[in-house]
């Protein structure tokens, strides 16, 4: 039984780069390390609003719900007086009024608390797939929503710094941003397409205001395409994976590229999709007849020589009568294996295609070979590709591969404040009707409807265990988090002065994020 699990793009794609080169991030660690290490800096502050639909349709209705928010929360007011620097992502909903000067002045003037005396205020202002929530009491969630983090310039370093113009390659490709923290993870939250709202491909608009008088004044405007935001934070980054065994782990015997040809089962040499193919059959039979849609599939490779970790066991994806507790125990003990997993050259990748064929091509899979939202060079895919040698470079003979498939609508936690993600099926809630709007302080979360790429910068702490190592993340309902407040490595304090403003109490453990 073939299947496809994307449209077939070919067995071979070009590699593509990570969005920032190691000498970039590694000038954006010693700015991170700068920020948490000078006491001079305040803290910068974070939160999201929520919003209905309705009321992002007027200009002062969605200021209003902001000013209301500012005036609720003491916490998110704090040092609004010396910071000189906002970063705000909107909803796809709000994007017409993002392009509107109008309101980009009275979002500057409601987020900087202006007029003061001290007078420059910048403003990065952008529109991502989903500014994530929570659902109210009766299940039903907000459609729009507004993420800011206020802070000093620091924060986004090289603001006003011209950018090269993009490669010919990544003409199509969205604007993005690239959050890093201390610990040497990063991760990339590429933009919403907003050809359909205000008529640009992607939205991300740079300003800077005179905040000295009564309004402010616009200094300079720029429109880019790409950012990095420092968080000032040496934390431990962590992820949630939504995902269940499918089968037990083997090992790869023959790879080529990002192409998987064989794996040891039983001890002998078998396709690679074989025993793939039999569990998605029985998935089929199992599954309700209204539950009968296709889903993702997912290969998690760990390199040969990886310290000895016990993969999930086999689990119940797509058993009716499974139940969420159940389900939820089981998700959480598979993601204790895979930060473990990660931390120590573990990566994941969706499976574009395979299955089926006869001869050498009998039983092949394609493993997405996409591991950054802008691509590489010619020079740098050749270069890529010798260092690589014959066998893959994504699944090597040796390596260990066990495939897996997500859940939807498994409960998330908030442990924030930053969190980055992909956009599933739990997020399809019932829109909230009225016009009320909702803040949720000490949280900056924003999802791609695509994918979100992990990079790490240095060894030790760091979210992928490797130096300049990348790798997409595009299963539904997962989460990455940055900035915890968690211990570092040391087990020292990793906030400090200069740290990120955290709930005096923390939120409660059950508490979802959509």
């Amino acid at each position: 039984m073939a299947f496809s699990l994307l449209p077939r793009q070919g067995l071979y794609r070009p590699i593509p780069r990570s969005l920032a080169t190691i000498s970039r991030l590694s000038i954006a660690r010693a700015q991170c390390r700068k920020i948490n290490t000078g006491t001079e800096i305040p803290s910068p502050v974070v939160f999201n609003i929520h919003m209905p639909t309705k009321a992002t349709q007027s200009r002062d209705v969605t200021l209003g719900a902001l000013k209301q928010s500012l005036e609720r929360d003491e916490a998110i007011r704090r040092n609004s007086n010396i910071h000189d620097t906002a970063l705000v992502l909107t909803s796809p909903g709000l994007a017409r009024l993002v392009c509107d000067d109008g309101f980009l002045t009275g979002l500057v003037k409601t987020i900087s608390c202006s007029p003061r005396k001290d007078g420059v205020f910048n403003l990065l202002v952008g529109v991502a797939d989903r500014i994530a929530g929570h659902p109210n009491k009766n299940g039903k969630r907000y459609e729009e929503g507004i993420a800011v983090c206020r802070g000093n310039l620091q924060l986004i370093p090289n603001l006003w710094k011209e950018l090269p113009p993009k490669q010919k390659e990544d003409s199509d490709a969205t604007s993005a941003l690239q959050f890093l923290d201390f610990s040497g993870s990063s991760v990339t939250l590429p933009l919403s397409n907003t050809i359909f709202n205000n008529n640009k491909q992607s939205t991300l608009i740079a300003a800077q205001y005179d905040i000295s008088g009564p309004s402010p004044k616009l200094i300079k405007k720029k429109e880019t395409y790409t950012q990095d935001i420092i968080l000032p934070a040496d934390s431990r980054a962590g992820t949630l994976l939504p995902l269940t065994a499918l089968t037990p782990s083997r090992v790869v015997t023959q790879s080529f590229g990002n192409i998987v040809r064989a794996v040891e089962c039983y001890g002998e040499d078998t396709p690679a999709s074989t025993e793939l193919e039999a569990v998605v059959e029985n998935v089929w039979k199992i599954r309700n007849e209204s539950d009968q849609s296709p889903f993702p599939m997912y290969a998690f490779i760990t390199p040969e020589g990886a310290p000895s970790l016990s993969p999930p066991d086999v689990g119940r994806f797509g058993d009716p009568t499974l139940e969420p507790k159940t389900l939820r125990k089981e998700i959480l003990q598979n993601n204790q294996y895979f930060d473990e997993a990660m931390r120590n050259g573990g990566r994941l990748y969706q499976l574009l295609s395979g299955g089926g064929g006869w001869g050498k091509k009998k039983g092949l899979l394609s493993l997405d070979p996409q591991t950054s939202h802008f691509s590489l060079s010619e020079e740098d895919q050749l270069a890529n590709f010798f260092q690589g040698g014959a066998d893959s470079g994504f699944a090597p003979v040796g390596s260990s591969i066990q495939f897996f498939a997500p859940h939807p609508s498994v409960r998330k936690p908030l442990p924030g404040p930053f969190t980055f993600g992909v956009v599933g099926s739990g997020d399809d809630l019932p829109e909230i009707e009225d016009t009320m709007s909702v803040s949720v302080g000490h949280h900056f979360v924003a999802l791609s409807n695509k994918a979100v790429f992990l990079h790490s910068t240095k060894l030790k702490g760091s979210i992928l265990g490797e130096v300049g190592s990348s790798m997409k993340l595009s299963v539904p309902d997962s989460r990455v988090f940055l900035a915890t407040g968690r211990p570092n490595e040391a087990d020292t304090s990793d906030l400090g002065t200069a740290g990120l403003l955290m709930p005096d109490i923390l939120m409660p453990p059950d508490l979802d994020i959509f």
